[in-house]
This record gives structure tokens, C-alpha cells and sequence, in this order.
């Protein structure tokens, strides 16, 4: 089988097609939708970036929590989104010389200021990995701000993707379905976007693919382990998620060895992840 063949027998599958337009979609819309235009995008990165600091909870000052970051970061949000922002104005349009203006604004990493991030505060440090990781990378090689709003968007977007993947992998029927519903527009302008809903949604999906998968088949310790990681991902990542837990009962007892199995089983998939989030 040559490669090409190999490449059209592999986007014959479910994942396989999924990654294809999932990465195609997913980057004309991380470079389509202006810089700061996702859902409180600004804040997130804000939590972000704090996090790629070390600071993995925020201070609190005057009954705001926050943290002290660049102050070249604000600098770059009043040039892509100050006086005229277009947000919430449909009758505005972006005008591009606001990003390459910003691409000229100097990281500077010792002069840095005090940020309101109350918004975003209270978010687990969990939702922000591939976010936080992207942005120390950026600091690493002292790129500008604007640029490590993209390759923070970018990790989000193969973090989606490659959670995704799994999750349709595991899932024992309806793949299609579920291909479908991946990429439905709003969830792919979702799998771009700096906060934390890329990470929630696609661990929660995989969470879901693995309990359908354990109705169908026996629940075995790598199955457990997974289901256990992806359900506490999904609760620290989005904390209102915690009610998506009890769905582990619906698992009969009969997937697992012994009844016993079957309560400590469960009782661990609820637990583990609250026990977490609190």
C-alpha cells in the first residue's frame, strides 16, 4: 500500500477524518477570529499566562484576585482591542494593522504590573496546561505578547483535537455521530479559544466514550484508570461538570469481576474527582 493510499484508507475512519478537518477548520478559525474575540478570551489568557509563571492561585488584593504579569501584555490588548473594540459591535470590523502593530510591542518580562483576574481566578491551574505550556515557551525564546496569544490558541486546538481523537476512538458506537458534533462550527471556534472549554468539553466527551464503551464491554483497570483521570480533568477544568459524574452508574455490575469491584469502582469515580475539585 503506498502513502497515499494509506493517508485516503486512514480518512476513511471516523478519527481519521476528524483530525484532518478538525486541524483545517480549527486553524483558518484560530487566524480568522481576531486576537481577544473568543469568550472572555482576554482573562483566560491573563489566568494563563499566570500560570506559566508558577502562579498557580491567585492573589488576592482589595477584594480582586490576580497576579503580576507583563506590563507589555496590557499594552498589547489596548493595540488589538482598546479604544474602538469590536466586541459586541457586529457592525465594527478588525482592522489587521492592529496585529502587526502589536507584533512590535517587546515582551519585556521584568517590568510587570497588577492584574484584575477575578473573572478567571477561581479555575483550576488543570484547564490552562497546554494554554500555560505554549506561553513558556513564548517566554522562553521572549516573544512578543501577541504572538503567544496564537501558539496559546494553537495548544489548545491540538490538545482538542488529540483528546477528541480518543474519545471517538473509544467510543463503541455512533462514531460518525460524534464526528459530526465535534465539528459543528461553535464547538470548533470553541477548540481555539485560550479558556478552559476546549479542555472540559472534549474530557467530558471522553468520559462519556468510556462509560458507553463499559456498558459493552468489561471495565478493566486501564479503563477505570482512564475513566478516573478524564472525569477529574473534566471537573477541575469546568467545576458545574461535577453532575456529569454519577453517570458511572449507569455501568451494570455485571462489566466488572465482583459486585464489590463494581461499588469500589464507582464509588471512586465519584469521589476521587470531588475530593479534587474541593
Amino acid at each position: 500500500m503506498t502513502f497515499i493510499q494509506g493517508l485516503i484508507a486512514r480518512l476513511k475512519t471516523p478519527e481519521g477524518l476528524f483530525v484532518a478537518l478538525g486541524l483545517f477548520f480549527g486553524l483558518i478559525l484560530l487566524f480568522l477570529i481576531p486576537p481577544l474575540q473568543t469568550p472572555d478570551e482576554n482573562v483566560h489568557f491573563l489566568r494563563a499566562y499566570q500560570v506559566a509563571q508558577g502562579q498557580l492561585v491567585s492573589s488576592n488584593d482589595d477584594n480582586k484576585s490576580g497576579g503580576y504579569l507583563p506590563r507589555s501584555i496590557q499594552k498589547t490588548f489596548d493595540e488589538v482591542d482598546g479604544a474602538q473594540s469590536i466586541s459586541f459591535h457586529p457592525e465594527l470590523k478588525y482592522d489587521l494593522h492592529r496585529t502587526k502593530s502589536a507584533m512590535s510591542i517587546p515582551l519585556d518580562q521584568s517590568d510587570q504590573r497588577y492584574y484584575n483576574i477575578t473573572a478567571a481566578a477561581a479555575y483550576s491551574p488543570i484547564g490552562y496546561i497546554p494554554q500555560s505550556l505554549a506561553i513558556t515557551l513564548g517566554r522562553i525564546l521572549n516573544l512578543p505578547p501577541i504572538y503567544h496569544i496564537y501558539i496559546a490558541r494553537l495548544a489548545v486546538l491540538l490538545t482538542w483535537i488529540a483528546i477528541f481523537t480518543f474519545a471517538i476512538r473509544c467510543m463503541p458506537y455512533k462514531k460518525w455521530a460524534l464526528v459530526g458534533v465535534a465539528l459543528l462550527p461553535m464547538m470548533v471556534a470553541q477548540s481555539v479559544s485560550i479558556g478552559v472549554d476546549a479542555v472540559s468539553i472534549s474530557t467530558g466527551v471522553l468520559f462519556l466514550s468510556l462509560i458507553l464503551r463499559s456498558m459493552t464491554h468489561a471495565l478493566r483497570g486501564r479503563t477505570l484508570i482512564a475513566i478516573i483521570v478524564s472525569a477529574s480533568v473534566m471537573v477541575l477544568s469546568k467545576q458545574i461538570a461535577v453532575i456529569f459524574l454519577p453517570l458511572i452508574f449507569l455501568v451494570a455490575g455485571t462489566q466488572f469481576k465482583t459486585k464489590v469491584s463494581a461499588t469500589q469502582a464507582k464509588i471512586l469515580v465519584t469521589l476521587i474527582p470531588f475530593i479534587l475539585l474541593v
